[in-house]
């Protein structure tokens, strides 16, 4: 984990497990990184991505949350839900999506969280694979399209399945914009 913060520190991009499926991740703090990760999956640069944060106090100090939705998030996270917020910190406004809001999840996954033992930062987190294609969890595939493209591959435990649920608190409830592996609403 020593040499994964290392590279995340110098600008690195990583492939890594999560409770639901691989991710590719870099600090999401360095727009460089965060370019290159577009780059290696061609992804639209108004397409947001999601942030893994260690806990919910780390998601306090960057995002604005109302009453309801901290003490829903307080009693659902660590999980495989990722809810839309509002950043409070501009240093967040180039993940930003459409609506203003970025994707964030406190994962419990053992992997994320030795890595955050380490990493004292938050981890940009999106799908290992390339945008519009479907995803594979099979590590070998995984190996043969981004051996070449991120600084470290990382292997480890991922149901290799479903992704994150992605909520948004909207007037009073929470609304499913994407099924995934919570379902504890």
């Amino acid at each position: 984990m020593e040499k994964i913060s290392q590279i995340l520190a110098d600008g690195g991009v990583i492939l890594y497990p999560t409770e639901t499926i691989y991710g590719l991740g870099c600090d999401p703090l360095n727009k460089k990184a965060v370019a290159r990760i577009r780059g290696i999956k061609g992804r639209d640069d108004k397409k947001p991505f999601l942030i893994l944060c260690n806990s919910l106090e780390e998601v306090e100090e960057f995002f604005d949350l109302e009453q309801d939705e901290y003490t829903f998030l307080a009693k659902a996270w660590p999980a495989p839900l990722t809810a839309l917020l509002q950043p409070s910190s501009k240093l967040l406004k180039h993940l930003k999506g459409p609506s203003g809001k970025i994707g964030v999840r406190v994962s419990d996954h053992p992997w994320i969280k030795e890595c955050f033992q380490e990493w004292p930062g938050m981890l940009l987190s999106t799908s290992a694979n390339l945008s519009g294609q479907t995803y594979v969890g099979n590590p070998e595939i995984l190996a043969k399209i981004f051996k070449d493209q991120v600084d470290q591959l990382c292997w480890g435990d991922s149901n290799h399945s479903l992704p994150s649920t992605v909520a948004e608190y909207r007037e009073g409830e929470w609304i499913i914009l994407r099924e995934g592996a919570f379902t504890n609403f």
